[in-house]
Parts: structure tokens; C-alpha cells; sequence
């Protein structure tokens, strides 16, 4: 929300949904992005304060704040796990996308140095399917692509390019190609 708050229904019964309180809280400003862990477990938020909120959502009851994930320079418009949930990628309008170890969520760890290159705000991030490759869409007018199979040592491996305008939103199709 406008006042950082995540807000959660529970939709088992999609005509009935019910909410789920407390919403969670503790970023400042407008959360941005919010990703689920694929297990569903954790949940991470970005947002306007610069900063990944990550919640324990296993007990959607009883959400338990894990981290608060420090770096960007600017708001944090994107935020996506990789497939295997190990990696999270946060995209910026600091013009970076940042990667963290989150094999533990409780001790987030940075992962090597931000990812540059883009010429503007990064709007959008993604892993491909296998996790190997991550997409990050820029104000630029391009998608840039990383090989981040050893998260230690990712490269740039191609800028694609062609709209005409900001790319908003960038995502895999379901076989990677």
C-alpha cells in the first residue's frame, strides 16, 4: 500500500475472499513489489524507503518479520526469486539490479557486486525457469540479460532491444525459451 502496509486475503473460496490481518508492516512509503518464495513461505516486498522487507508467511496468521535487506540507492520497483527460492533479484531505479543469498532468510547475504549496465530506472526482474538467466527490463527501452548460474560470477550475456519506450515488465515464457 500507499503507506508501505503489504495487505494479504485468503481466497480458498475466491467468491468469500477473507483478509488476512495484521497486514504486514515496516517499509516506509509505497511498497513497490511484492514476490512469494516458491514454497510460499517467505515473502519479500520492495519499495520507496530503498530497502527488501521479507516476512515469514508459513502461519498466515502469525506473519513474523525475517530481514530488512539493504543496498539500493533508490526505490526498489522490482523484486523476484529465483526458481530454486535461493537467490532474490531487486531491481532499481538506482539503475542496478542487487542479488542476495536467501537460503536462510533470517541471514540474507549480498551476492557479489550489483548488476549495472542499464542506462535508467530497472523496472522489472526475472529468472528464467531453469534460473540460470536473469532478465531485468529498464526506462531505457531495453531488457537486459545475466547468465547467473554461479551467482558468485554473473555476466552480462546480451542488451535486447527494440521498444520504443520503458519496459515495464519482463518474464519467461513456461520452457525458458
Amino acid at each position: 500500500g500507499m503507506d508501505g502496509t503489504v495487505h494479504r486475503w485468503d481466497i480458498t473460496d475466491p467468491r468469500h475472499p477473507a483478509r488476512l490481518d495484521p497486514p504486514l508492516t515496516g517499509p516506509t512509503g509505497n511498497s513497490q513489489s511484492i514476490a512469494f518464495a516458491p514454497d510460499g513461505r517467505v515473502l519479500a516486498a520492495g519499495g520507496n524507503d530503498h530497502m527488501v522487507w521479507l516476512w515469514d508467511v508459513s502461519e498466515p496468521r502469525s506473519p513474523r518479520h525475517l530481514a530488512t535487506l539493504t543496498g539500493p540507492d533508490n526505490y526498489v520497483f522490482s523484486v523476484a526469486f529465483s526458481p530454486d527460492g535461493r537467490t532474490l533479484a531487486a531491481g532499481s531505479v538506482d539503475r542496478t539490479v542487487r542479488l542476495w543469498d536467501v537460503t536462510d532468510p533470517r541471514h540474507p547475504a549480498v551476492l557479489g557486486a550489483p548488476l549495472t549496465g542499464p542506462d535508467n530506472y530497472v523496472f522489472s526482474v526475472a529468472f528464467s525457469p531453469d534460473g540460470h538467466t536473469l532478465a531485468a527490463g529498464s526506462a531505457d527501452r531495453t531488457v537486459w540479460l545475466w547468465d547467473v548460474a554461479r551467482t558468485d560470477r554473473p555476466r552480462h550475456l546480451a542488451t535486447l532491444t527494440g521498444p520504443s519506450n520503458y519496459v515495464y515488465s519482463v518474464a519467461f515464457s513456461p520452457d525458458g525459451r
